[in-house]
């Protein structure tokens, strides 16, 4: 076993332990979770696309910025499948030197599109809340700056990073060959931009949670919508799991069988996002299937109807106008809710 090892791993990594098989590789599992969760994101956009066809509402800011996350998400898992090529997923005492390198330049290349996927993916959502929701209120303005800066900064704050990440910046890949050169903790950094990118996750899943409950509609029917933006807990879990790997990582001399479940859920997280993203905007496929089912095509009666009694209008119905419009546009995405008011103005 000892024999069969690259000496200059053994140099990095010391000797195997004696019950390693070295012919274990996870590549191709690595490789179909990777491709399965890809396709899913990509069956949830074009769903999404699919019912603003079938309600023939103009596609949105929101809508073509999630495609520009589909394509980057598409670039990481590319590189994700390129370095279980190169060894991601075996055993360190498996790969040779250059495979190493070659997977620590994946990596390197890899932060930048994840990044940027994050990043896009959480403004696509910002997005859509602003469509949805027409709220004037400083808070919820503010809430939503917060979620645009902790976007963009993220992606910033990692690439300024990965440029300066070695000195020289070839050392990052070069440095298992013995080259001269000065590196940051990389393992604790990645770590902690896990950390910070499903703290982000669940502040703007919460954001638009104190203005749902303030709609003019029925608890039950808020808890309702609540619930479907919620679905986007799911990517706080991907995001914890996430974490979980680069810990063992960053505790590990196996770094490339380590690398194996990294590289999945830093794919799968994302793409978890995009679903999440898109499913508010599915319900009009719902009701086309149900509608199906029983025969009553373009029947709504069974479903809760958006309902606006308006008679004049006054400064006095701001309020109640700016959130039964935010009522109005969910409704429009497919989520069907309930509200009345009246509006009245005083005759002079």
């Amino acid at each position: 076993m000892e024999s069969s090892s690259d000496p200059q791993i053994i140099a990095i990594a010391g000797l195997p332990p004696p019950d390693t098989n070295l012919t274990a590789n996870t590549a191709a599992s690595d490789r179909a979770a990777i491709i399965t969760v890809l396709i899913l994101a990509l069956i949830a956009i074009a769903l999404r696309f699919t019912a603003r066809n079938i309600q023939q509402t103009k596609i949105h800011w929101d809508d073509w910025v999630i495609i520009i996350s589909m394509a980057l998400v598409g670039g990481t898992a590319g590189l994700a499948i390129a370095g279980g090529h190169y060894g991601a997923g075996k055993h360190i005492w498996a790969v040779d030197l250059d495979s190493l390198q070659q997977i620590y330049k994946i990596l390197f290349g890899y932060t930048f599109l994840y990044s940027a996927s994050c990043a896009v993916i959480k403004i696509s959502i910002l997005l859509f809340y602003s469509r949805i929701f027409l709220s004037t209120e400083r808070l919820f303005a503010l809430s939503m700056k917060f979620g645009y800066f902790l976007s963009i900064s993220y992606p910033i704050v990692v690439w300024v990073t990965m440029g300066n990440v070695c000195r020289p910046l070839d050392h990052f890949w070069t440095q298992f060959a013995g080259t001269k050169g000065t590196c940051i903790d990389i393992n604790t950094f990645f770590l902690a931009l896990g950390i910070i990118n499903m703290i982000n996750d669940f502040y703007i899943l919460l954001i638009p949670i104190p203005h749902i409950f303030r709609l003019q509609m029925s608890l039950r029917k808020r808890i309702g919508i609540a619930g479907i933006l919620m679905l986007g807990g799911f990517v706080c879990a991907a995001s914890a799991v996430r974490i979980h790997f680069l810990t063992e990582l960053s505790k590990t001399k196996d770094v490339t069988r380590a690398m194996g479940p990294v590289f999945i859920w830093s794919d799968l997280e994302p793409c978890i996002a995009i679903v999440s993203a898109c499913l508010p905007h599915l319900a009009p496929l719902r009701h086309i299937v149900r509608d199906k089912i029983s025969s009553t095509f373009g029947s709504q009666d069974d479903e809760v109807e958006l309902t606006n009694r308006i008679t004049g209008g006054s400064a006095a119905g701001h309020a109640a106008s700016t959130q039964s419009s935010s009522a109005e546009n969910i409704h429009r995405q497919g989520i069907h809710v309930h509200t009345s008011y009246t509006q009245q103005t005083d005759q002079r």
